[in-house]
């Protein structure tokens, strides 16, 4: 397999291809693991560890090029600027932004059906996707324990606060619906799933692998300690980016934290697709009238 097809399945887009290619004996790769002196990363050659230098800190999914003239010390030399970034605000006295995963071109939020669906909950996670830069995708796990007939109208609730986004409603136990959501995965592009402890992400990530894969994303740690996400390959032809849960807190924090920064403009954005949605179904019952 030649490079530019290897970091394509890595979920490279051609322009990132193009940028890592004309790295001389840099070797490109993509990390899978960020950790405080070290990273992870899958590379042509295959994965290894590498020092972080005096780069920026990377964190799972960026785009690095390693130095290895040195074959048993390899060093991070670049860190290429990220296209999205999925950030949240860690715990503590000052909110610190910290980014889960980057250069994701879709970021599924993971919500539990069985529960009591919060869609005021659905709408904070959405402004953090939409502020991103990337692709909100809502997916309704664990439809097989809902009760029957109600599948169909959580599923326009849903809708209804999720304009511009695709939502999928799934069962990782029956299959409903997973085919439909692993059309997405596909090679040049990245998702990353996102949602709170328990709305079923590593059982998402497995069954769109098909088998059990590796998912960092540890629930039983404090959620202030936990580690920024992991990488992972789902049947060598695309790629999910698993990501600590997120509390509900965190999310209104995060909103907040935009609006004292001056920077609203993804939730302008979410009430300028809301307006645009609900002007297009007016028109449409105009017409259909």
């Amino acid at each position: 397999m030649s490079t530019s097809d290897y970091l394509a399945l890595l979920g490279a887009d051609e322009a990132t291809i193009s940028a890592l290619e004309t790295a001389g004996d840099l070797v490109p790769g993509r990390v899978t693991r960020a950790e405080h002196s070290l990273i992870t990363v899958l590379t042509p050659a295959g994965q290894l560890r590498a020092a972080l230098g005096h780069t920026e800190l990377p964190c799972s999914g960026d785009w690095v090029l390693i130095n290895v003239a040195d074959p048993s010390s390899p060093a991070v030399a670049r860190v290429l600027p990220r296209r999205t970034a999925l950030v949240r605000h860690a715990t503590g006295k000052q909110s610190v932004p910290q980014t889960l995963a980057a250069n994701m071109d879709d970021v599924f939020v993971t919500v539990a059906a069985d529960r009591d669906v919060s869609l005021d909950r659905i709408e904070r996670f959405l402004t953090l996707v939409w502020e991103s830069g990337a692709s909100p995708v809502v997916v309704l796990t664990k439809s097989d324990l809902l009760p029957p007939g109600a599948g169909g109208p959580l599923l326009t609730a849903a809708m209804n606060v999720a304009p511009g986004a695709e939502v999928y409603l799934v069962s990782v136990v029956t299959g409903d619906g997973i085919d439909e959501l692993s059309v997405r995965l596909r090679p040049n592009r990245t998702a990353a799933l996102i949602g709170s402890s328990g709305a079923g992400k590593s059982s998402l990530l497995n069954a769109m692998a098909g088998a059990n894969v590796a998912v960092m994303a540890n629930s039983a740690m404090p959620i202030g300690r936990c580690e920024a996400g992991s990488f992972v390959r789902i049947n060598v032809k695309a790629i999910g980016i698993s990501t600590p849960p997120v509390k509900p807190w965190m999310a209104r924090r995060a909103i907040i934290s935009c609006r004292l920064c001056a920077k609203a403009q993804a939730i302008e954005n979410i009430r300028n697709r809301t307006a645009l949605v609900s002007r297009n179904r007016l028109n449409e019952n105009t017409r259909l009238r």
